[in-house]
């Protein structure tokens, strides 16, 4: 969890890499410098208006008047350095260093930015939009904002024992990459029975979003398609993870040789193991639509990272 210190550091190093442009320097004092001349040069004799004498006023000694405009001069500096400050401040605060997709049947992405809050939340696919309606996470430190994921009604729906989960990473900072993926193992690893958490670009997020797909999802997408000729990313999208892992399984025992009698028994023992499976992912050649749930991962079930992961 990020601690006061540690956010009070992480604001002055954010503080420290904010400097005024010698160009803003040298217009601002020229134009304060134009000001004092100004006011100093104003004349002091006496005026008339409507017939009435105005008694000119007592001359202001020429010390305190210098001394004057030096107070507004260093008053209206003081004013545009607080300035420079605050716009710098709030565009480090919403600029995100690091990306967080999910994917397990909802697909979504949190922008996360250098304090390690959540300052951004999009929804990949239909079901991420319901879990997003439905809880706001937006504001909160990222640890907080998994945790609330995780307890939401929402997103209660697709939690099971056989269910899989996801998780990518993308961030140039590799402590923040790392504590991010720590707080995610933390939060999903009680709920799901395989949770993977994979460090990636920014740019193969951008690829992976751009088919309504987090990075993990989109992974195994085009794993699948390497193995089965008739599957698309388009069919891929609407499958959950524990359906596309076991698409690739059951497409990796074909390949090693597997009969249709062994595919089959295996297929029935799966279906037999995932209370609330609707139907397999992989009819009809290696892929297909499958609304269950309950699908297992028949390549070991665990808690792991994506490093020890070879399925």
């Amino acid at each position: 969890m990020t601690t006061p210190d540690k956010l009070n550091e992480r604001v002055r190093d954010a503080f420290d890499s904010i400097h005024v442009p010698d160009e803003v320097n040298q217009a601002t004092l020229a134009a304060l410098q134009a000001y004092a001349e100004q006011n100093a040069s104003l004349p002091s004799h006496d005026q008339t208006h409507l017939g009435h004498s105005v008694p000119m006023a007592t001359p202001v000694p020429t010390t305190q008047r210098k001394k004057t405009s030096s107070h507004i001069w260093l008053t209206l500096a003081a004013c545009l350095v607080f300035a420079v400050m605050l716009v710098g401040g709030l565009g480090v605060w919403n600029n995100p260093t690091a990306l967080l997709d999910i994917d397990i049947n909802p697909s979504l992405s949190l922008k996360v930015n250098c304090f390690n809050y959540v300052i951004g939340a999009e929804a990949l696919n239909d079901d991420a939009q319901a879990v997003l309606e439905e809880t706001s996470v937006v504001g909160m430190p990222c640890e907080e904002a998994l945790a609330t994921l995780a307890s939401s009604q929402a997103f209660a729906r697709y939690v099971s024992e056989h269910a899989s989960a996801e998780v990518s990473i993308a961030s140039e900072d590799e402590s923040q990459s790392n504590q991010l993926c720590s707080w995610a193992q933390e939060v999903f690893a009680p709920l799901f029975s395989n949770v993977t958490n994979t460090h990636v670009t920014f740019e193969e997020m951008q690829v992976a979003h751009g088919h309504c797909m987090g990075a993990g999802k989109y992974r195994a997408a085009c794993q699948l398609m390497e193995l089965d000729d008739a599957a698309t990313l388009e069919s891929c999208s609407q499958m959950s993870m524990s359906e596309l892992h076991e698409c690739i399984n059951q497409c990796e025992r074909r390949r090693a040789g597997w009969g249709a009698d062994d595919l089959a028994e295996n297929q029935d023992a799966t279906q037999d193991s995932s209370s609330g499976a609707e139907g397999t992912a992989c009819e009809n050649g290696g892929h297909g639509e499958g609304d269950g749930q309950g699908m297992r991962h028949q390549n070991g079930q665990g808690r792991h990272h994506r490093e020890n992961t070879s399925g």
